[in-house]
């Protein structure tokens, strides 16, 4: 961008009151020759000769350095020196103020803004608000003061301007400086719309309105515009101070001069239909003229309708159709050859100035109804976009719960509004695409439109179906539905049958697995229990005595194996259990033990079961129930939006601090923190169909999916927020 392309508008506002006890100076002045302002704001917090004078000299300091600026002048080092110029001046007659003055009663900001650079230095505490326009036309805002009381050491007379913090500014920037505490005295909202959507006199004028008179007010705002945005001046822009009563006299000529011109393009309808309908009326009793002909016409056409219906009983005493078309045709020309020709050319005239006339009102009325739609369906929008804005300034203030109201307000409303016009729905679904973003952000949703494939199991096993998988190092096992064991390598992407189908052909339609040392242990169809070792790549089945005879409905849900231990989720019409079975010389004593000791939560719907030393139970409606040592403890999941509703998988390892939540029917994964339940995050992809299961590798930072034949791999975002 050229220095040329964007232009600076700036406004101050310094007013004291009346027995004010501190000292204001606001400075703003254009640079000569070129495209950038120097300004400045001091606040002393003593109202003293001294403090009058320690202002004249940075005052003197800014008016020295703006006359020697010059194009070719690198902005940098002139700022570099003007602070320097200021820091001298003050030490060299800091002793005279010692017993007066304190550097901590000097709350400063002197800056300078050259073509799309700025630069900025300060003391003590200002309000400094820098408002960045983001792409998506939503503005992120920054205190600047913050980072320079950041860096700054306390304050003394040797260096009293000692952080200088510079950066780009761009169209659409906001940068504003005062003494008071605007975002603590405004709601975030309010100062959010008027600082972007007011010109800077018009947004100072307003901002002063929130405080009284008898508050010390000093205000600096400049704003960068494109040479469009402007009024049509390349010349950058001074502060302005026009009165209200000229700003009000120029609203009332624009309005006039608008409604004059408006006027003169209004089309004169009115007037035609009069001129029309005083001719038609001139003529309408002349028997031999036009209109005379035309009320013959109608009468007879009317006559003969009614006396077709009265006659319609007696169809002896009707003539022919025919016969009817015939006389009339006869009747019509005979009447009309006694018309002279310019008489019948009128008629015609007449008619066809009648049917345009009439299709113009028409138009002219379908046209002035669609306007008014246009017009209200415009106000509308822009009280959406209204409500937009205020949600992004919700959002940048951490007012979380009011974003998420505002943006489903103006969802819900979009969704019940009709659109005029083809423009006017790619401005909507444009908006409703802007607040889907924000509301994911609320809901921290990772959408992840196109996630790689690691591994297409299809590519060697066609008929496969994959049903569950863990990590192994670098390979993902994964166990299809007959019984044969594939690896996939995860940093050369290839595939390796490690175990055949079974011999007998049996296929399971569900496989849960659990893996403890080089043993992994799987549940197949919720009925038998077998075992594979990845050491010599076998498996073999396990007889575990869990259903009585009496109670034939027992499915079992999960297992889960730790510390040599098996664990077994079972459900039956005695209710839900939790079977344990300890591990002696290699085997499993039989029968196992009724886990569970106490519990308030119904766990009927239960779906899948994690234990890394505590025990975690995932219920359908994604709701998760913890044991420790077979007790429940009072222990629950934050709410998630959307709501679970279908959960049917559960992740952790020791190591691991979160739950993984697997919703196969949304696509989404959702992650808690273990140790309070909290809400993290949720990743959601519309390629994750068939969903079957989940591995995460905290240490690769990697969320691997099992879809279909599929395995994608996402990057796993929350955990570079640790």
């Amino acid at each position: 961008m050229n220095r040329l392309e964007i232009q600076l508008k700036t406004s101050i506002i310094e007013e004291s009151a009346a027995y004010s006890r501190q000292y204001l100076l606001t400075y703003a002045e254009p640079i000569p020759e070129c495209n950038g302002h120097l300004f400045a704001i001091i606040t002393i917090s003593k109202h003293h000769p001294a403090s009058e004078s320690l202002g004249q000299i940075i005052k003197e300091a800014l008016e020295i350095s703006l006359q020697s600026t010059e194009p070719e002048t690198n902005a940098a080092h002139q700022f570099e020196q003007l602070l320097e110029s200021i820091n001298q001046h003050l030490s060299q007659i800091s002793s005279e103020w010692e017993n007066i003055l304190s550097p901590t009663d000097i709350h400063a900001m002197v800056g300078m803004v050259v073509d799309q650079e700025m630069y900025l230095s300060g003391t003590g505490n200002l309000c400094a608000l820098f408002l960045h326009k983001l792409p998506d036309q939503r503005y992120q805002v920054f205190n600047l003061f913050r980072s320079i009381q950041t860096e700054h050491v306390a304050p003394n007379w040797q260096k009293l301007f000692a952080v200088v913090l510079d950066g780009d500014i761009h169209p659409g920037d906001i940068f504003c400086v005062s003494n008071e505490a605007l975002e603590q005295e405004i709601l975030p909202e309010d100062l959010h719309h008027i600082l972007t959507t007011l010109p800077p006199q018009g947004a100072a004028l307003k901002l002063r309105r929130y405080f009284s008179e008898e508050t010390d007010f000093a205000l600096f705002i400049l704003k960068a515009q494109t040479i469009e945005e402007s009024s049509g001046s390349l010349k950058p822009v001074g502060p302005q101070r026009t009165s209200a009563e000229s700003s009000i006299r120029q609203l009332d000529t624009n309005q006039e001069k608008t409604a004059r011109l408006l006027a003169d393009q209004k089309p004169a309808i009115g007037n035609r239909i009069m001129d029309t309908w005083k001719k038609m009326k001139k003529g309408w009793d002349d028997k031999g003229g036009t209109i005379g002909i035309g009320r013959k016409t109608i009468r007879f056409l009317f006559l003969f309708i009614r006396r077709h219906i009265n006659h319609q009983e007696s169809s002896e005493h009707l003539p022919s159709t025919k016969n009817i078309i015939q006389k009339t045709h006869s009747w019509i020309r005979q009447h009309i050859r006694r018309v002279p020709k310019t008489s019948r050319y009128l008629a015609l005239a007449s008619i066809f100035f009648i049917i345009v006339l009439i299709i113009s009102i028409s138009a002219i009325s379908q046209s002035r109804v669609q306007q008014a739609k246009q017009s209200a369906f415009n106000q509308t929008f822009r009280s959406w976009e209204e409500k937009r804005d205020q949600a992004s300034g919700a959002l940048i203030y951490g007012d979380e719960t009011r974003a998420r109201t505002l943006i489903t307000e103006t969802l819900a409303a979009l969704e019940k509004t009709t659109v005029p016009s083809p423009e006017d729905q790619t401005n909507t679904d444009r908006l409703a695409a802007d607040l889907r973003n924000m509301l994911d952000t609320l809901r921290h949703i990772t959408h992840i439109p196109n996630p790689p494939v690691v591994g297409d199991l299809a590519s060697i096993s066609p008929t496969s179906d994959p049903q569950a998988m863990h990590l192994d190092g670098d390979h993902l096992v994964v166990f299809a539905d007959r019984g044969d064991v594939y690896q996939l390598s995860i940093s050369s992407k290839t595939w390796e049958r490690i175990l055949s189908p079974n011999s007998s052909g049996k296929k399971f339609s569900s496989i849960q697995i659990s893996k403890e040392n080089a043993s992994t242990y799987l549940l197949r169809d919720h009925s038998e229990i077998a075992t594979f070792d990845t050491g010599n790549n076998t498996s073999s089945k396990i007889s575990l005595l869990l259903r009585s005879s009496s109670d034939k409905k027992t499915q079992w849900v999960d297992l889960s194996s730790y510390s040599g231990r098996l664990y077994i989720l079972s459900l039956g019409t005695s209710g839900a259990e939790i079977i344990r079975f300890d591990q002696a010389d290699g085997t499993f004593a039989l029968p196992g033990t009724k886990w569970i000791r106490a519990r308030t939560t119904d766990l009927s719907d239960a779906t899948a079961m994690a234990v890394d030393g505590t025990v975690f139970v995932l219920k359908k409606n994604g709701g998760i129930v913890r044991f420790v040592s077979g007790s429940e403890t009072g222990w629950k999941t934050e709410s998630v939006d959307p709501p679970l509703t279908n959960a049917s998988e559960l992740w952790t390892d020791t190591k691991s601090p979160y739950l993984y939540v697997l919703e196969p029917s949304t696509k989404r994964l959702v992650v808690f923190n273990k140790e309070d339940g909290t809400f993290v995050a949720q990743y959601q992809s519309d390629a994750l169909d068939d969903l079957v299961d989940v591995v995460v590798s905290e240490n690769q930072k990697a969320i691997y999916f099992l879809a279909d034949s599929k395995v994608y791999r996402v990057d796993a975002s929350h955990l570079n927020k640790k």
